[in-house]
């Protein structure tokens, strides 16, 4: 996050930075150059290169600059804002990408950031729910964000002057143009001079011309793509089936025959979400992260469907949780006495999941050579985790059991 100096001691040019790794380490107070950015960065100057100040160099009396943790302080003074500079950014939230390696600080910072100012919305005289409808019809026609990411990526991949490219700056307009319309009425209009002649390999464009890519994320791209894991069934039953013995309560049997009809409802649905939006694993529908976008959903915002992955899935957690979980019988009374029946049932809920001897029923591993399982073939483990919390509660006794 970002946030303004407000005693304006920090001048043009300079930033505080007091960064945390973990919630145990000490603080540390970053000094010297930075490169600060924010997403999407599509313009070459979007990158800003500033110094960042030394707690030292600065009056003792601020003391809330000891409370700016995690967070860069940017300087009130200068003829524009920094966090303007960084892709039209302000301080209402938005998360910085901050980086004092030297090997990631660009050494080229002629580049003037770009004028973000959007152009006046349009004024109506009164509101229609005609006037609505006509402009919800346009913001769909008009929703091309993602096409011109694409002619970004690709052209920025083949120039030898990569986003420096004129047509990359064009594009980083428009790409503005286009975030803004929703607000301004004013639509971005891409150009034929704006197509890219190929895409790079890591795109995976195969109705289009493709070349190999020689910048960084091509680089990446063809060493992953050349990676064969050895023994596949190996691993998965090494790391994404390993049964924790330690979850196996005494007195889960008696729901354990419950637990396997309820996780394969939730297995249906959770397999219907899935194939609806063709996706190809657990984790990426459980995660909302989609490897492999499907060609009937790219016209779609990539953000907005991921939101709806990530929300259909945590609908259909809190609905197995509330009604199948978290349900205890009216004649058990007593706070110990229900919890150990939740403590019981989530103990059955893992172990019809992770056991090897249900594995065995509902689950075909594939050969060593499938890197993507179809959905079909692979288990699905989540429904063990419906109800986490009691799952860390019984890890969490038995740890403090093993240590007296």
């Amino acid at each position: 996050k970002g946030v303004m100096d407000e005693s304006g001691l920090l001048e043009y040019g300079q930033v505080f930075i007091q960064v945390r790794r973990k919630d145990n380490e000490p603080v540390e107070n970053v000094s010297g150059r930075v490169a600060v950015a924010k997403n999407p960065c599509l313009h070459p100057g979007d990158v800003r290169v500033l110094d960042a100040v030394r707690r030292s160099e600065l009056p003792e009396v601020l003391l809330w600059l000891d409370d700016m943790v995690n967070c860069v302080v940017f300087p009130r003074n200068g003829h524009r804002p920094h966090p303007d500079e960084c892709s039209g950014s302000d301080l209402d939230g938005d998360d910085y990408f901050i980086t004092w390696d030297p090997r990631l600080i660009p050494t080229n910072t002629s580049t003037d950031p770009m004028d973000y100012d959007a152009k006046p919305a349009k004024n109506v005289e009164e509101v229609t729910m005609e006037l609505i409808a006509e402009f919800f019809i346009d913001y769909m026609k008009n929703d091309i964000l993602g096409r011109i990411s694409n002619y970004h990526k690709a052209i920025a991949d083949l120039s030898a002057q990569g986003a420096r490219d004129p047509r990359c700056k064009e594009l980083a307009q428009l790409h503005s143009t286009a975030v803004d319309y929703p607000k301004t009425g004013h639509a971005a209009k891409i150009e034929t001079s704006h197509y890219p002649n190929s895409y790079p390999d890591f795109m995976k464009k195969k109705d289009k011309i493709n070349h190999t890519s020689e910048k960084a994320i091509g680089k990446l791209f063809q060493r992953i793509k050349h990676h064969k894991p050895k023994n596949l069934e190996h691993l998965m039953r090494r790391f994404y089936l390993h049964f924790d013995r330690s979850l196996r309560v005494p007195g889960h049997e008696k729901f354990v025959k419950e637990a396997i009809n309820i996780k394969e409802m939730y297995d249906s649905k959770l397999r219907s979400i899935m194939s609806r939006f063709n996706i190809g694993t657990e984790a990426e529908a459980i995660g909302g992260y989609m490897v492999r976008v499907p060609r009937s959903l790219r016209q779609r915002n990539l953000f907005d469907v991921q939101q709806q992955v990530r929300l259909e899935t945590c609908r259909l957690r809190r609905k197995f949780f509330e009604e199948h979980f978290n349900k205890v019988p009216d004649f058990l009374e007593g706070e110990a006495v229900r919890n150990l029946y939740l403590r019981e049932k989530a103990s059955a809920w893992y172990v019809v999941t992770y056991s090897p001897a249900h594995q065995q029923r509902h689950i075909r591993l594939p050969g060593a050579r499938h890197c993507r399982r179809r959905q079909d073939d692979q288990p699905l483990v989540s429904f063990a985790w419906v109800p986490l919390k009691m799952l860390c509660q019984i890890k969490k006794d038995q740890s403090r059991e093993n240590t007296f």
